[in-house]
């Protein structure tokens, strides 16, 4: 009984998995395109502006983000979270939308959401 239980276990397993494959498999097209239209944005505003740690502010990072995409320019924000987590917020009721990608802790779309 334990044998047919795993074997039915295993099979259904099996089909979630080949069925969330080809999920992500039929978004291959849209994601190209999408990701041609914020690239297409970023070169007109000429500029991708980072918040966060190391993380994605590394200088390792932003150079080869600028070799792969030289007429964009990297320009980055580092700091704690706690200390950009409030930043963010305070710029965005400013009308200041600066920060086009933010990496921050688990606390931090909590803190956004309270900050808004």
């Amino acid at each position: 009984m334990g044998e047919r239980r795993a074997r039915i276990a295993f099979v259904i397993l099996f089909g979630i998995s080949f069925q969330s494959m080809s999920i992500w498999a039929g978004e291959t097209e849209g994601w190209k395109a999408r990701w041609e239209k914020t690239l297409e944005a970023a070169k007109k505003e000429g500029r991708l502006t980072l918040y966060g740690g190391q993380e994605i502010t590394h200088p390792d990072i932003v150079a080869a983000f600028g070799r792969e995409f030289p007429s964009i320019k990297v320009v980055t924000v580092g700091g704690h979270g706690a200390d950009l987590s409030q930043r963010v917020p305070a710029e965005r009721r400013a009308g200041k939308y600066l920060a086009d990608l933010y990496a921050g802790g688990p606390n931090t779309p909590r803190t956004f959401y309270l900050g808004k």
